[in-house]
């Protein structure tokens, strides 16, 4: 004999809870009938007094039809006692007195030793972190680590599937980066990156695609002398170009070099 939901939508109820009632969903919350009742007020009289008997006047009506003096119920004198002290309800804390909660809450319940918890603390907590406003420098592993991972995923493609110029060009820019950081401050670079207006590019003078057919030594197109910074336009316009030949990219080059040892012996 077929069983009907015990909710009144009228369908085959095709899984018994565990209250013993049938259910044409999995949950009761999912049968059509029983959110039309949960969304429909009860039909019932404004009374002039909260019903939790707080003594104050009513101003809100739940679902379940009652009438209180609150539309966030929590905040009734009787439910606070019920509940729990709400002060806090509604008003928004900082990410460290968030981080604070959870290890007090973490240390209630025994989960770590109280030297951790400290520990925790002091580097989660903003300007208590030693590390604050500084750089993180992760180890050589690291970086070996993760690219492994991230082929293996698929994520990334494996360095011996790349083809000769995508090879040297990461190999030019793993200098570039070096030269920019030591040639140009943050100041002169806060435009970086960007794609109209004001905004600059780092430009090789000369270029790589050359260098790749020329076969010149990565280190040497990335050097300082070879960098610059350009507008959008100029840098687009410019496209592929080189704007010096071989033998002046490799004057600079050289002068670069004497010029830095120079510096170290003095």
């Amino acid at each position: 004999m077929k069983k009907i939901c015990s909710y009144g939508c009228g369908k085959e109820g095709k899984h018994q809870l565990k209250n013993g009632k049938w259910c044409c969903e999995f949950s009761q919350n999912s049968c059509e009938a029983k959110k039309k009742r949960r969304l429909i007020k009860i039909d019932h009289p404004k009374t002039e007094f909260c019903e939790n008997g707080c003594g104050q006047p009513a101003v809100h009506q739940l679902k379940n039809g009652k009438w209180i003096c609150d539309e966030n119920y929590r905040k009734c004198p009787i439910n606070r006692k019920k509940y729990g002290h709400t002060k806090n309800i509604g008003s928004k804390r900082s990410i460290e007195t968030r981080i604070k909660i959870g290890l007090k809450g973490k240390e209630k319940k025994g989960k770590f030793k109280p030297e951790l918890i400290e520990l925790c603390r002091i580097r989660m907590t903003g300007k208590g972190n030693p590390r604050y406003g500084k750089t993180f420098k992760h180890k050589p592993d690291f970086f070996i680590k993760m690219r492994k991972t991230m082929e293996e995923r698929g994520y990334w493609t494996k360095l011996e599937d790349l083809d000769g110029y995508e090879k040297y060009k990461r190999q030019v820019y793993h200098f570039t980066n070096i030269s920019v950081s030591e040639k140009f401050t943050k100041e002169d670079l806060k435009n970086r990156g960007r794609i109209s207006g004001k905004h600059i590019h780092i430009d090789h003078i000369f270029s790589i695609i050359e260098g790749f057919k020329l076969k010149i030594d990565p280190k040497i197109i990335g050097c300082k002398s070879n960098v610059r910074i350009l507008s959008v336009h100029d840098n687009c316009s410019k496209h592929k170009k080189s704007e010096i030949t071989k033998e002046e990219l490799f004057k600079r080059y050289e002068e670069e070099v004497k010029d830095e040892n120079v510096e170290y012996s003095s």
